[in-house]
């Protein structure tokens, strides 16, 4: 069996969590090619899964393969091969697939169809176009709104009076290793956290100001309005006057955190609804949409805006989880049981990635092997 055979079983057992320290050997060799490094993204990625599994019935899975071999063998554009790819490895996932489609019941919105660079900070404007964003680049939009970026923060100017009654939405997306601040035109501050992206109106008209969070995590510091500053995410909504508020609620994640600093939350779903108080968090399971209530130090849970990853009694998965996206590399498990460790500590982000894992092998019984941009997590 080649290596082109074998890569989607391999994959699948990485999705698992069931990948061997050989398999993931292979792996590593295979993903040291940029192409198949950005095939393996979309692959893993469950709203593709779910997306290709619905149209399974109709794909001949060995003709399909046949078909991929042929354009891998030829090197044809990446875009040309992720389909295929897709359809290989569904029928090798089986359940776990429509595991997969069931938990993730995320609506992404208007990102749906967005096709970002993941390697840039971008912005996708009320027309459609896409800008990517550097240095101190004034971006102008059809709305006659000006955006200022000024190092790592945006601005949007005021309006002028002739704005349109009918709001104009833009949306940014962080890629994994960055951060952003984005300044609202009603000069509410939301600090944007790594492999985000939200949407949100040039300007707020109407009774309300809506904004979406549709994936990722942020920070919040509300500017007090008569106006309700309401924030979507997944199916759950917070409405808020003028607060502060942290909310991560990454997609490929199964709970989501919301933590009050200042001020109190209404958060509700279509099976809960609950006021939130000051250093109070709120854990929402997708599964069920149950909502467990925590008293916690709130600054802990967004101190990631100054370069700093606190956990208290948490699963080593959840921090490993976090580190991907914050040094935008990818980690393989040699022993699935390991994820359930828990651990309290405190990382800097300013630190080497060999100085972070070195302290975190040294709160227990894990130890990790570095190799290129993939992290192997094994057993002592």
């Amino acid at each position: 069996m080649n290596l082109d055979e074998n890569i989607s079983k391999i994959i699948a057992k990485y999705v698992m969590g069931e990948i061997t320290e050989e398999d993931s050997d292979i792996l590593q060799e295979w993903l040291s090619d940029s192409y198949n490094r950005l095939l393996f993204k979309k692959i893993i990625n469950p709203k593709h899964i779910a997306k290709e599994l619905t149209q399974l019935e109709k794909i001949d899975s060995e003709k399909a393969y046949r078909k991929f071999k042929s354009k891998v063998s030829k090197r044809i554009n990446i875009k040309e091969v992720l389909g295929y790819a897709a359809a290989i490895l569904l029928p090798i996932l089986g359940l776990l697939s429509l595991f997969l489609f069931i938990k993730d019941d995320y609506n992404p919105g208007i990102a749906e169809n967005i096709d970002f660079d993941n390697q840039n900070i971008s912005i996708v404007t009320g027309d459609g176009k896409l800008h990517k964003l550097s240095g101190n680049d004034t971006l102008v939009n059809t709305s006659n709104s000006n955006v200022v970026v000024e190092n790592k923060n945006i601005r949007y100017k005021a309006l002028t009076k002739k704005e349109s009654l009918k709001p104009v939405y833009n949306t940014i997306n962080i890629p994994a290793g960055g951060k952003y601040k984005l300044e609202l035109s009603d000069k509410t501050i939301v600090h944007l956290n790594s492999a985000t992206t939200f949407k949100y109106p040039v300007a707020f008209v109407g009774n309300n100001r809506n904004v979406q969070l549709i994936s990722g995590e942020a920070f919040f510091e509300v500017t007090k309005s008569k106006k309700p500053f309401i924030l979507n995410f997944g199916v759950n909504k917070i409405k808020v006057l003028g607060t502060k508020f942290n909310v991560k609620s990454y997609k490929t994640e199964d709970k989501e955190q919301i933590t009050l600093e200042e001020g109190s939350i209404s958060l509700n779903n279509s099976k809960n609804e609950i006021q939130l108080y000051p250093n109070q968090q709120a854990i929402i399971s997708k599964n069920n949409l149950s909502i467990e209530i925590e008293s916690v130090d709130a600054p802990i849970y967004s101190s990631w805006r100054t370069g700093f990853l606190n956990y208290k009694e948490e699963k080593l998965s959840t921090i490993l989880n976090d580190f991907q996206r914050q040094y935008n590399v990818m980690v393989f498990y040699q022993n699935p049981e390991v994820k359930n460790k828990k651990l309290s500590i405190s990382m800097d982000t300013n630190k080497s990635i060999t100085q972070i894992l070195k302290a975190i092998e040294a709160t227990g019984d894990v130890k990790f092997k570095i190799n290129n941009s993939n992290i192997i997590v094994l057993k002592k």
